[in-house]
């Protein structure tokens, strides 16, 4: 396969992203909208990059007058709108620049969120195609699974200890309260 493209956040999915594709010395990109959860997540991104020796590029798209989450208490009101639009959108201005033109992303397909069915990401996949006049494609390795199991398939060689889901972080630390605290927590205690 060509060179590959990973959509990074230092999360779970995104780290096991990393492991699925090491042999092809992945690229990665972590994208700044303006989160409050963006200053700790890309701390712990930058150390998990290093961890795998892998490139990591940090691109900031600060958006203004961004709306925040709250308090993430359930899937509901982790829904950022159009989210996998942005990161792929702009993830695919960055690769498609840097002559990457396979980006994978730690999709499962979950329901809850309305942009992440297959119908969505083909149809983004074939604009992507047509506006860069090549085959663009977007990998979902673990599109159809969940957490645990792809938990449980990288859990010997992840870096458990630097991986980092929160919505309400405080400082660099999880408030291990909001619902993506509780989902990692659950996995890995």
């Amino acid at each position: 396969m060509e060179k590959i493209g990973i959509l990074f956040s230092g999360g779970l999915e995104s780290t096991s992203l990393i492991i699925n594709y090491f042999e092809l010395k992945p690229e990665l990109l972590y994208i700044k909208y303006g989160y409050i959860w963006e200053e700790a997540e890309s701390y712990y991104a930058k150390k998990i990059a290093k961890h795998f020796g892998v490139n990591l590029t940090i691109l900031d798209r600060k958006l203004p007058n961004l709306k925040q989450l709250g308090f993430v208490k359930d899937v509901k009101s982790n829904i950022i709108l159009m989210r996998n639009l942005s990161l792929i959108v702009d993830g695919a201005f960055y690769f498609v620049n840097n002559n990457i033109f396979n980006v994978a992303i730690g999709l499962f397909g979950d329901k809850n969120y309305p942009d992440t069915s297959l119908e969505y990401l083909t149809k983004l996949e074939e604009l992507i195609s047509l506006g860069v006049n090549k085959k663009f494609n977007i990998l979902l390795p673990f599109y159809g699974l969940n957490k645990e199991i792809v938990f449980k398939r990288f859990k010997n060689k992840l870096p458990i200890n630097l991986i980092f889901s929160c919505a309400n972080p405080i400082g660099l630390e999880r408030c291990h309260k909001c619902y993506k605290c509780k989902k990692l927590d659950e996995l890995i205690n």
